[in-house]
């Protein structure tokens, strides 16, 4: 994430270049966000949609940001992807976002499918692994016959750890000491 005056920006960027001008051993792009890399033209790197450089009409995203582990691709997908993110904004935590697009390498082709994954599977962000453990089995009900005297010698971080193991739940850092989870397929 980009630090602007102090506070982390979680825009998607993309660094947009001529794909003409690549080919011949040049770099000439920039780096754009959303609503630049929608006017190439007036973001200063083409002119009627070819390279001011090279004459060449294609362009490229070599590099992105805050979008997730989408690859490369090309400028207009890229202004889908980073306005399927704002819609996201609303009603999801875009971090758990990016983290299970991360996590998962999903692919841009299939954003709806990627986003309709994550709703199914995305269970929450926690402090701990542990803790996860603890809200689960207590809502699941695995607790109901233990009594709570007994609740204590319950390893839930080795149950966490298991559950891991035996692909029912992935565990991704937050990035700030904690974990987002997710269940697996």
């Amino acid at each position: 994430m980009e630090i602007r005056a102090g506070i982390e920006s979680a825009t998607p960027r993309a660094w947009v270049c001529c794909l003409g001008c690549y080919n011949a051993g040049e770099l000439v792009g920039k780096w754009l966000e959303k609503d630049e890399a929608e006017d190439l033209e007036a973001a200063g790197l083409s002119a009627d949609g070819h390279c001011v450089r090279c004459n060449a009409e294609e362009f490229w995203v070599l590099d992105h940001e805050n979008i997730g582990n989408a690859g490369e691709m090309t400028p207009t997908e890229f202004v889908t992807i980073a306005k399927r993110f704002e819609t996201i904004d609303e009603h999801h935590n875009t971090e758990a976002l990016r983290a299970f697009i991360e996590f998962y390498s999903h692919e841009r082709d299939d954003m709806d499918d990627v986003i309709s994954d994550f709703e199914d599977r995305y269970t929450g962000q926690y402090e701990t692994r542990a803790l996860w453990a603890e809200q689960y089995l207590e809502d699941s009900g695995m607790l109901n016959k233990v009594p709570r005297a007994l609740r204590y010698y319950i390893d839930t971080d080795a149950f966490a750890r298991d559950c891991t193991y035996n692909g029912e739940v992935d565990f991704v850092d937050d990035g700030i000491g904690g974990v987002y989870v997710f269940h697996s397929n």
